[in-house]
């Protein structure tokens, strides 16, 4: 399971990174991960409340 969450993941992260600048998608996305995912949520990892401020307030639309 944590093997196909990772899988998909890239698979977003692949579509983020042709839609923000390269500079928000390597520090903001790059360093993310899926860690779950049930039918109307997926619950993202970051390294910091500040990045994770950042991708909820900016990127929401990207992300939902």
């Amino acid at each position: 399971m944590e093997q196909d969450l990772n899988k998909l993941w890239q698979t977003v992260l692949g579509e983020v990174e042709m839609e923000v600048s390269r500079a928000n998608f390597l520090t903001l996305f790059k360093p993310t991960m899926l860690l779950s995912l049930n039918e109307t949520t997926a619950t993202i990892a970051a390294p910091s409340s500040m990045i994770i401020d950042l991708l909820q307030r900016r990127f929401y639309q990207i992300i939902k």
